[in-house]
């Protein structure tokens, strides 16, 4: 019964686990719980069980509700965290901590050419590849400096983006480390 007290609160809430816990409880008396067939909480037992049994649920209940709270709260700042950045008139691409590209709004999928659920998983060099106009040589990844120096990491300037079709776009660029 406790399992399905713990689904009911992770599915529905703390009103539908308190119906199952009630109605979990009076099943296993009439059906278990001696003398069988009656509600006999005039046994000192029995009201033993039922206030050990209420308060184990009550716990299920308190746990499951501070976790799908917790849940929805988490949930509810992803999606303001995707609108706020999806709403940023600049290209943001973000990456975990090995590098490896989370997210890319759609200013970054105009200007690099990826769309992002083909960016989201590749490294980022492979996304965002840079270089010195002049020289066309390599410039170090913004974001490896970025999170290896623990601060803010601009560009030098002249610096060109490939896109993924191999176009140049001079680009103006500035990486920050996201902490915590």
């Amino acid at each position: 019964v406790f399992g399905a007290v713990a689904a009911a609160v992770w599915i529905g809430g703390y009103r539908p686990a308190i119906v199952v816990a009630l109605l979990g409880y009076f099943a296993c008396d009439l059906l278990f719980i001696q003398p069988r067939g009656e509600f006999a909480l005039g046994i000192p037992r029995n009201l033993v069980g039922l206030l050990a049994y209420l308060f184990t649920c009550s716990i299920i209940i308190a746990l499951g509700e501070a976790t799908r709270l917790a849940e929805k709260r988490a949930s509810d700042q992803r999606r303001l965290l995707q609108v706020t950045l999806g709403s940023i008139g600049d290209a943001v691409i973000t990456t975990d901590t090995r590098g490896i590209v989370t997210y890319v709004n759609a200013v970054a999928e105009t200007l690099t050419g990826w769309r992002e659920r083909e960016a989201v998983g590749q490294p980022l060099d492979a996304v965002f590849r840079i270089v010195n106009g002049d020289t066309r040589l390599p410039v170090e990844n913004p974001a490896a400096k970025a999170l290896r120096e623990g601060s803010v990491v601009g560009l030098a300037n002249h610096t060109v983006l490939i896109t993924r079709d191999g176009r140049d776009c001079p680009v103006d660029d500035s990486a920050a480390p996201i902490r915590n």
